[in-house]
């Protein structure tokens, strides 16, 4: 039906390794015409479902910025978190700009913070 993808796979106790072509479809109504609606809904299923598990650890827990101490998040705040999160699409939890400055700033001796300060009034 559609282009061919290449397979390899390969035990770890060796090096032997076996590589065929297979032809899973070019398209999703391909896919289903090939295997049908039951098999393709599935393998969706089974893929995003460990993508979610991975997003979902990612969130887990939040950091004590200080102490770098790790707390776990309850299943709510998680839960809201993913509200719009889509399969395939990279979601990254950036911090605020106040975060990233105080970040910056905790890296700095208290003279440091006063000159940045200083100069920030000062306008330069």
């Amino acid at each position: 039906m559609g282009n061919v993808t290449e397979v390899t796979a390969k035990r770890s106790k060796n090096d032997h390794a076996v590589t065929i072509a297979f032809d899973f479809g070019d398209t999703v109504a391909e896919a289903i015409e090939m295997f049908g609606e039951d098999v393709v809904l599935s393998k969706f299923k089974q893929s995003t479902i460990v993508d979610l598990q991975s997003a979902i650890r990612a969130r887990m827990f939040e950091e004590d910025k200080e102490s770098g101490d790790l707390t776990p998040v309850d299943s709510e705040t998680v839960a809201a978190s993913l509200a719009g999160w889509k399969p395939g699409v990279a979601t990254r939890q950036g911090k605020s700009m106040k975060e990233k400055a105080k970040d910056l700033l905790s890296k700095m001796s208290p003279e440091e913070v006063k000159e940045m300060l200083a100069s920030l009034e000062a306008g330069e």
